[in-house]
């Protein structure tokens, strides 16, 4: 969508795809803080292998409090989506 703005009116665009056009408009105004999420979140998956590797043995009380001490404040919601 974003790559066809350019050439083609976004009205058009939405009305082929079927969008409605306060959607679209709220999808791109929360662009950033999804970013933002997905970034940290990576942050977080990446810090998790590193103990992974370090700590092989470690279960998931153990992988949850060497998260807690590095700073990264996750429940288990977010530990088992990861």
């Amino acid at each position: 969508m974003e790559e066809l703005r350019g050439s083609h009116g976004i009205t058009r665009l939405l009305t082929i795809a079927g969008i409605p056009r306060a959607s679209y408009y709220k999808w791109r105004a929360t662009n950033p803080e999804r970013e933002a999420r997905r970034d940290k979140d990576h942050g977080i998956k990446e810090h998790m292998m590193a103990i992974h590797f370090a700590h092989p043995e470690f279960g998931y009380p153990r992988m949850m409090t060497a998260l807690w001490e590095a700073g990264y404040k996750v429940n288990h919601k977010k530990y088992r989506g990861s």
